[in-house]
Formats: structure tokens, sequence, C-alpha cells
């Protein structure tokens, strides 16, 4: 759908900038939660890059503010810019352009909805301008409903709930595809081991990280005290 007017064009850039915002609270600031594709040319010089938000998904306890949205909404964003302008969709699924900012080069979005995470193909549905406005008011209202709650979550709670969609997000998709989600519950896949445990405290309370964090990480080190 191509812009008529410059009221419309805000609307919809008004819908994606508080769906990547909820989206980055929800997922506390996970990439997997926003997913850019593209760019995709097109035959007149322009481009369109596909963005995936994930606003719904029961796997978290926390995403219950967002339930009256879809599990996903996809926006196929047309853009018609400048011939000089460079554009780069990274591995990490983020669109970077020279000059920056390319927002004001949109020039048409379609939006469509995926209801669940099962949803086939077959279902997903080309959202109505109307419903757009309406998602916009439930994002928003979500969006100061979780930063109320987060805001009275103790410190570990917080980076509990960080660390939970880091691990979760990954592997949650295969695990639902390969029918093994549950089996994976039962058998404690959302538990912390002792070990990861026990971490917290010199990691965060008595801030060892930047310290123990290279050696772990980057010289391997972690790993190697795993395997042991």
């Amino acid at each position: 759908m191509f812009f008529d007017d410059p009221a419309q064009k805000q609307m919809y850039t008004t819908f994606n900038a508080t769906a990547q915002l909820l989206v980055f609270l929800l997922h506390f600031d996970n990439r997997l939660g926003l997913g850019d594709s593209g760019p995709y040319p097109t035959e007149d010089g322009g481009f369109l890059i596909v963005r995936d938000h994930f606003l719904n998904d029961p796997a978290y306890h926390w995403f219950d503010v967002a339930e009256e949205l879809p599990h996903c909404i996809t926006q196929a964003m047309y853009f018609k810019p400048p011939p000089e302008m460079k554009v780069i969709v990274n591995d990490l699924s983020t669109t970077f352009t020279q000059p920056a900012s390319y927002i004001p080069y949109m020039t048409g979005m379609a939006v469509y909805a995926r209801d669940k995470w099962d949803t086939p193909v077959s279902d997903v549905r080309l959202v109505s301008e109307d419903d757009i406005k309406r998602y916009t008011g439930i994002a928003q209202k979500a969006m100061m409903k979780l930063y109320k709650r987060i805001s009275g979550m103790s410190r570990r709670d917080r980076i509990t709930c960080g660390v939970t969609n880091y691990v979760v997000d990954w592997a949650l998709p295969f695990l639902r595809l390969s029918g093994t989600y549950d089996k994976a519950i039962e058998r404690g896949w959302l538990e912390w081991d002792p070990m990861t445990s026990e971490s917290y405290y010199p990691l965060v309370r008595d801030g060892q990280a930047g310290p123990l964090l290279p050696e772990a990480i980057i010289a391997g080190k972690g790993a190697q005290s795993l395997q042991a």
C-alpha cells in the first residue's frame, strides 16, 4: 500500500516505532524479538525491507501485557531513496543505511499478522488500517504496563527474565516444530544449573564481570571448565 498523504504515513510510522519499542522491552533487548530481511530491490529503483515484530508468546509470563496483540506482526516496507543511498541488512537482521535516516524515504507499507506461533502461513492475514490504529493503542498501553512491572522487580528478577529470554528465544522455534517443547520443560530446561545460579554473585553483586568474562568467553576458559 502506497501512502496517500502525510497523515497516513505518520500512522504507519508511529505503529512501526511503537511495536519496535514494545518488542525490545518484551524481549529484554534480545535481537530475536525483531528481525529485518532484505533489501529486496524493485524495478523502479526502490527496495523492500521485511520486518518481523514478535509481540505475544505464552512461553514468557511477562508477555501477558501483550495478550491482545498477534504473535507476530510482519511489515513489508517500501522505500524510494535517492540513488546514492547505501542499504545493508547485517547478520543480526538490522537495517543500516547511508545516510542513516531511511524512514523519510518510506513511501508505502503493508502489515500482516500471524495470530499464534503455530498459525499456518495460509492464515496469515493483512491488517487493516483500523486494526493498525487499534494495535498501536494496545501496544502503547502494554509498554507502560510492562515498564511499571519491570521497575518493580528486583535486580536479580530482571536479570533472570533477560537470561531466560536469551536462552529460550534461540531454541524455542525448533523445540516447538520438533514437538519436544513440553518434554524440555519437564526435564528442567528453564531451570538454572547450580553453577549458573552461583555465578550471579561474583559477576553481578561483586562486580567481577569485567575481569572474568573476557577470560571465560573470549579466551575459552569457561568452556574448558565446563568440559572438566
